[in-house]
Protein backbone atom coordinates (compact mmCIF):
# COMPACT_ATOMS: atom_id res chain seq x y z
CA UNK A 1 0.00 0.00 0.00
CA UNK A 2 2.97 2.38 0.77
CA UNK A 3 4.66 1.57 -2.42
CA UNK A 4 0.96 2.12 -4.42
CA UNK A 5 0.74 5.69 -3.04
CA UNK A 6 4.70 6.26 -3.87
CA UNK A 7 3.74 5.73 -7.37
CA UNK A 8 0.37 7.55 -7.41
CA UNK A 9 2.39 10.63 -6.69
CA UNK A 10 5.25 10.07 -9.22
CA UNK A 11 2.63 9.77 -11.80
CA UNK A 12 2.07 13.10 -13.89
CA UNK A 13 -0.35 13.55 -17.03
CA UNK A 14 1.14 12.81 -20.26
CA UNK A 15 2.08 16.37 -21.80
CA UNK A 16 0.90 15.59 -25.17
CA UNK A 17 -2.53 14.93 -23.90
CA UNK A 18 -3.21 18.42 -21.66
CA UNK A 19 -1.81 20.21 -24.69
CA UNK A 20 -4.60 18.55 -26.93
CA UNK A 21 -7.28 19.73 -24.38
CA UNK A 22 -6.03 22.96 -24.12
CA UNK A 23 -5.61 23.52 -27.94
CA UNK A 24 -9.35 22.23 -28.01
CA UNK A 25 -11.14 24.04 -25.36
CA UNK A 26 -12.59 27.35 -24.57
CA UNK A 27 -10.31 28.82 -21.65
CA UNK A 28 -13.40 30.88 -20.39
CA UNK A 29 -15.59 28.01 -20.20
CA UNK A 30 -13.69 24.72 -20.54
CA UNK A 31 -16.09 23.57 -22.69
CA UNK A 32 -15.22 21.89 -25.97
CA UNK A 33 -14.51 23.01 -29.25
CA UNK A 34 -17.05 22.00 -31.51
CA UNK A 35 -16.12 22.10 -35.72
CA UNK A 36 -18.10 24.92 -37.45
CA UNK A 37 -18.43 27.17 -34.41
CA UNK A 38 -17.32 30.99 -34.18
CA UNK A 39 -13.80 30.62 -32.34
CA UNK A 40 -11.79 33.29 -31.84
CA UNK A 41 -7.54 33.64 -30.25
CA UNK A 42 -6.06 36.34 -28.31
CA UNK A 43 -2.62 37.40 -28.11
CA UNK A 44 -1.94 34.93 -25.42
CA UNK A 45 -2.38 32.51 -27.75
CA UNK A 46 -5.60 30.96 -26.19
CA UNK A 47 -8.56 30.16 -27.78
CA UNK A 48 -12.82 31.54 -27.00
CA UNK A 49 -15.97 30.44 -27.63
CA UNK A 50 -16.83 33.70 -29.80
CA UNK A 51 -20.44 33.92 -28.11
CA UNK A 52 -18.69 33.42 -24.75
CA UNK A 53 -16.38 35.45 -24.91
CA UNK A 54 -19.22 38.48 -26.00
CA UNK A 55 -21.49 37.72 -23.15
CA UNK A 56 -18.47 38.06 -20.65
CA UNK A 57 -17.69 41.43 -22.24
CA UNK A 58 -21.03 43.29 -22.33
CA UNK A 59 -21.52 41.58 -18.63
CA UNK A 60 -18.27 43.24 -17.77
CA UNK A 61 -17.51 39.63 -16.15
CA UNK A 62 -14.03 38.65 -17.39
CA UNK A 63 -11.88 37.45 -15.16
CA UNK A 64 -8.87 38.75 -14.30
CA UNK A 65 -6.82 36.14 -15.84
CA UNK A 66 -8.21 37.60 -19.06
CA UNK A 67 -8.15 41.24 -18.37
CA UNK A 68 -5.56 41.68 -21.30
CA UNK A 69 -8.80 41.45 -23.85
CA UNK A 70 -10.69 44.66 -23.59
CA UNK A 71 -12.97 44.14 -26.55
CA UNK A 72 -12.84 42.47 -29.96
CA UNK A 73 -10.06 44.59 -31.17
CA UNK A 74 -8.13 41.97 -29.33
CA UNK A 75 -9.12 39.20 -30.50
CA UNK A 76 -9.07 37.60 -34.07
CA UNK A 77 -11.43 35.06 -35.83
CA UNK A 78 -9.52 31.78 -36.50
CA UNK A 79 -9.42 29.98 -39.45
CA UNK A 80 -8.64 26.40 -39.59
CA UNK A 81 -7.89 24.43 -42.40
CA UNK A 82 -9.73 21.31 -43.30
CA UNK A 83 -7.79 17.96 -42.93
CA UNK A 84 -7.49 16.46 -46.96
CA UNK A 85 -7.13 12.67 -45.39
CA UNK A 86 -10.46 12.82 -43.76
CA UNK A 87 -12.25 13.87 -46.90
CA UNK A 88 -10.30 11.39 -49.32
CA UNK A 89 -11.59 8.62 -46.86
CA UNK A 90 -15.00 9.58 -46.60
CA UNK A 91 -15.15 10.09 -42.97
CA UNK A 92 -16.13 12.78 -41.33
CA UNK A 93 -14.80 15.00 -38.59
CA UNK A 94 -16.09 14.34 -34.53
CA UNK A 95 -19.60 16.73 -34.28
CA UNK A 96 -18.04 17.15 -30.32
CA UNK A 97 -14.60 18.09 -30.95
CA UNK A 98 -11.81 18.59 -32.94
CA UNK A 99 -10.65 15.05 -33.21
CA UNK A 100 -12.13 11.77 -34.27
CA UNK A 101 -12.77 8.44 -32.35
CA UNK A 102 -9.39 7.43 -33.77
CA UNK A 103 -7.77 10.33 -32.81
CA UNK A 104 -7.09 11.87 -35.98
CA UNK A 105 -7.65 15.55 -35.96
CA UNK A 106 -9.96 17.44 -38.10
CA UNK A 107 -7.67 20.32 -39.23
CA UNK A 108 -3.95 20.31 -40.44
CA UNK A 109 -1.23 22.96 -41.47
CA UNK A 110 -2.15 23.69 -45.24
CA UNK A 111 2.24 24.34 -45.53
CA UNK A 112 3.52 20.88 -43.83
CA UNK A 113 0.33 18.61 -43.71
CA UNK A 114 0.75 18.68 -39.77
CA UNK A 115 -2.17 17.38 -38.10
CA UNK A 116 -3.16 20.26 -35.63
CA UNK A 117 -3.38 18.75 -32.30
CA UNK A 118 -1.11 18.72 -28.70
CA UNK A 119 1.97 16.92 -29.90
CA UNK A 120 3.04 19.43 -32.95
CA UNK A 121 3.35 23.54 -32.21
CA UNK A 122 0.69 25.41 -33.95
CA UNK A 123 0.36 29.63 -34.30
CA UNK A 124 -2.41 31.84 -34.85
CA UNK A 125 -1.21 34.76 -37.18
CA UNK A 126 -2.63 38.45 -36.55
CA UNK A 127 -4.67 39.97 -38.09
CA UNK A 128 -5.25 36.93 -40.46
CA UNK A 129 -6.81 34.60 -38.48
CA UNK A 130 -4.73 32.12 -40.27
CA UNK A 131 -3.39 29.01 -38.09
CA UNK A 132 -0.21 27.03 -39.09
CA UNK A 133 2.49 25.10 -37.55
CA UNK A 134 5.04 26.58 -35.85
CA UNK A 135 7.31 24.60 -38.41
CA UNK A 136 5.74 26.17 -41.43
CA UNK A 137 7.09 29.27 -40.05
CA UNK A 138 10.39 28.72 -39.18
CA UNK A 139 10.94 26.67 -42.65
CA UNK A 140 9.38 28.89 -44.85
CA UNK A 141 9.16 32.02 -43.77
CA UNK A 142 7.02 35.45 -43.19
CA UNK A 143 7.51 36.19 -46.72
CA UNK A 144 6.63 32.94 -48.73
CA UNK A 145 3.38 32.51 -46.30
CA UNK A 146 2.32 35.91 -46.76
CA UNK A 147 2.24 35.07 -50.29
CA UNK A 148 -0.60 32.51 -49.73
CA UNK A 149 -2.39 34.18 -47.38
CA UNK A 150 -2.23 37.90 -47.00
CA UNK A 151 0.38 40.47 -45.42
CA UNK A 152 1.28 40.16 -41.95
CA UNK A 153 4.60 40.84 -39.97
CA UNK A 154 6.89 38.15 -37.67
CA UNK A 155 5.08 39.85 -34.52
CA UNK A 156 1.59 38.99 -35.70
CA UNK A 157 2.43 34.88 -34.87
CA UNK A 158 1.52 34.22 -32.05
CA UNK A 159 2.28 30.09 -30.58
CA UNK A 160 -1.28 28.66 -29.53
CA UNK A 161 -0.98 27.28 -26.26
CA UNK A 162 2.24 28.61 -24.60
CA UNK A 163 4.09 28.18 -21.59
CA UNK A 164 2.59 29.50 -17.96
CA UNK A 165 5.92 31.89 -17.76
CA UNK A 166 5.79 32.98 -20.99
CA UNK A 167 2.11 33.72 -20.58
CA UNK A 168 2.58 35.67 -17.53
CA UNK A 169 5.47 37.80 -19.48
CA UNK A 170 3.22 38.23 -22.59
CA UNK A 171 0.74 39.30 -19.93
CA UNK A 172 2.28 42.09 -18.27
CA UNK A 173 3.30 43.28 -21.49
CA UNK A 174 -0.26 43.78 -23.49
CA UNK A 175 -1.54 45.40 -19.82
CA UNK A 176 1.41 48.11 -20.02
CA UNK A 177 0.43 48.71 -23.43
CA UNK A 178 -2.96 48.81 -22.50
CA UNK A 179 -2.08 51.58 -19.48
CA UNK A 180 0.08 53.52 -21.76
CA UNK A 181 -2.39 53.52 -24.32
CA UNK A 182 -5.41 54.29 -21.84
CA UNK A 183 -2.72 57.53 -20.22
CA UNK A 184 -2.43 58.72 -24.07
CA UNK A 185 -6.15 58.81 -24.78
CA UNK A 186 -6.57 60.95 -21.19
CA UNK A 187 -3.87 63.22 -22.18
CA UNK A 188 -5.01 64.58 -25.59
CA UNK A 189 -8.75 64.33 -23.86
CA UNK A 190 -7.34 66.98 -21.40
CA UNK A 191 -5.23 68.83 -24.08
CA UNK A 192 -8.57 69.02 -26.54
CA UNK A 193 -10.70 71.05 -22.98
CA UNK A 194 -7.54 72.78 -22.15
CA UNK A 195 -7.82 74.00 -25.54
CA UNK A 196 -11.16 74.75 -26.03
CA UNK A 197 -11.28 76.54 -22.71
CA UNK A 198 -8.43 78.92 -23.91
CA UNK A 199 -10.52 79.60 -27.10
CA UNK A 200 -13.41 80.28 -25.32
CA UNK A 201 -12.08 82.53 -22.65
CA UNK A 202 -9.56 84.28 -26.02
CA UNK A 203 -13.29 84.65 -27.59
CA UNK A 204 -15.13 86.10 -24.47
CA UNK A 205 -12.22 88.66 -24.10
CA UNK A 206 -12.72 89.76 -27.85
CA UNK A 207 -16.32 89.93 -27.47
CA UNK A 208 -15.90 92.21 -24.35
CA UNK A 209 -13.33 94.20 -26.27
CA UNK A 210 -15.55 94.98 -29.23
CA UNK A 211 -18.17 96.03 -26.70
CA UNK A 212 -16.08 98.62 -25.09
CA UNK A 213 -14.80 99.74 -28.31
CA UNK A 214 -18.26 99.75 -29.32
CA UNK A 215 -19.09 102.02 -26.36
CA UNK A 216 -16.12 104.39 -27.02
CA UNK A 217 -16.87 104.74 -30.01
CA UNK A 218 -20.58 105.77 -29.35
CA UNK A 219 -19.35 107.79 -26.63
CA UNK A 220 -16.55 109.64 -28.26
CA UNK A 221 -19.23 109.85 -31.29
CA UNK A 222 -21.88 111.59 -28.90
CA UNK A 223 -20.70 115.00 -29.27
CA UNK A 224 -20.13 115.25 -32.40
CA UNK A 225 -24.03 114.32 -33.26
CA UNK A 226 -24.85 116.45 -31.22
CA UNK A 227 -22.80 119.44 -32.56
CA UNK A 228 -24.25 118.22 -35.99
CA UNK A 229 -27.66 118.54 -34.60
CA UNK A 230 -27.01 121.71 -32.97
CA UNK A 231 -25.56 123.02 -36.81
CA UNK A 232 -28.37 121.86 -38.73
CA UNK A 233 -31.04 123.13 -36.30
CA UNK A 234 -29.52 126.86 -36.56
CA UNK A 235 -29.23 126.43 -40.43
CA UNK A 236 -32.88 125.12 -40.45
CA UNK A 237 -33.70 128.89 -38.32
CA UNK A 238 -32.07 130.89 -40.49
CA UNK A 239 -33.46 129.20 -44.17
CA UNK A 240 -37.35 129.71 -42.14
CA UNK A 241 -36.25 133.13 -41.12
CA UNK A 242 -35.12 134.02 -44.32
CA UNK A 243 -38.09 132.78 -45.97
CA UNK A 244 -40.50 134.86 -43.76
CA UNK A 245 -38.17 137.83 -44.75
CA UNK A 246 -38.67 137.20 -48.91
CA UNK A 247 -42.54 136.71 -48.41
CA UNK A 248 -44.45 139.38 -49.52
CA UNK A 249 -46.83 141.01 -46.99
CA UNK A 250 -50.39 140.05 -46.77
CA UNK A 251 -53.16 142.36 -45.47
CA UNK A 252 -54.13 141.45 -42.17
CA UNK A 253 -57.54 139.94 -41.35
CA UNK A 254 -60.10 140.41 -38.82
CA UNK A 255 -59.10 142.05 -35.25
CA UNK A 256 -55.82 143.10 -36.93
CA UNK A 257 -57.30 145.15 -39.80
CA UNK A 258 -57.02 148.82 -39.36
CA UNK A 259 -61.36 148.80 -40.11
CA UNK A 260 -62.28 146.66 -37.58
CA UNK A 261 -59.59 148.40 -34.85
CA UNK A 262 -61.46 151.57 -35.82
CA UNK A 263 -64.85 150.30 -35.07
CA UNK A 264 -63.73 148.59 -31.92
CA UNK A 265 -62.53 151.68 -30.76
CA UNK A 266 -65.25 153.25 -31.48
CA UNK A 267 -67.53 150.29 -29.25
CA UNK A 268 -65.69 151.19 -26.29
CA UNK A 269 -65.93 154.39 -26.49
CA UNK A 270 -69.60 154.73 -26.83
CA UNK A 271 -69.45 151.97 -24.01
CA UNK A 272 -67.82 154.23 -21.70
CA UNK A 273 -69.10 157.08 -22.77
CA UNK A 274 -73.08 155.20 -22.36
CA UNK A 275 -71.74 153.85 -18.72
CA UNK A 276 -70.76 157.43 -17.47
CA UNK A 277 -74.27 158.82 -18.63
CA UNK A 278 -76.21 155.71 -16.71
CA UNK A 279 -73.91 156.22 -13.80
CA UNK A 280 -74.97 160.09 -13.50
CA UNK A 281 -78.65 158.78 -13.81
CA UNK A 282 -78.14 156.07 -11.53
CA UNK A 283 -75.78 157.75 -8.97
CA UNK A 284 -75.77 157.24 -5.94
CA UNK A 285 -76.93 159.40 -3.01
CA UNK A 286 -74.83 159.58 0.42
CA UNK A 287 -77.43 157.49 2.01
CA UNK A 288 -76.89 154.29 -0.31
CA UNK A 289 -80.41 155.48 -1.91
CA UNK A 290 -80.72 156.48 -5.77
CA UNK A 291 -81.45 160.10 -6.62
CA UNK A 292 -84.85 159.91 -8.28
CA UNK A 293 -85.15 156.44 -7.22
CA UNK A 294 -88.84 156.77 -5.53
CA UNK A 295 -90.33 159.49 -8.75
CA UNK A 296 -91.40 156.74 -11.32
CA UNK A 297 -92.16 159.56 -13.62
CA UNK A 298 -88.69 161.23 -13.21
CA UNK A 299 -87.18 157.70 -13.40
CA UNK A 300 -88.96 157.11 -16.57
CA UNK A 301 -87.99 159.99 -18.33
CA UNK A 302 -84.42 159.80 -17.49
CA UNK A 303 -84.70 155.96 -18.67
CA UNK A 304 -86.31 157.56 -22.02
CA UNK A 305 -83.81 159.92 -22.13
CA UNK A 306 -80.21 157.78 -21.69
CA UNK A 307 -81.80 155.46 -24.30
CA UNK A 308 -82.69 158.47 -26.76
CA UNK A 309 -78.86 158.90 -25.76
CA UNK A 310 -78.08 155.70 -26.87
Amino acid sequence: MRQANKQSKLEKPDAGELRMTRMGSCALSNAPLVPGEAVVACRLGQLYVKEVLLRHLLEKTMPVTHAHVRGLSDVVDVRFHPNPALAAAGARPSEHSYWSASGTSAYTCRFTGLEYGGRTPFCVIFPIGAVVSQRAVNELGVAAIAVEIGQFDAAGVVELNQSAAVMERRRAELLAVHAARRQKKLKKKQKKKKKRKREEGQSGSGGAAAAAGASSASSAAAPRAKAKAKLAGWRAASTVDAARAARPGKASKGHASKAAASAATAKVDASRTASSAFASIFHKDGGGGVVGGKNDINLFCRVATFRGLT
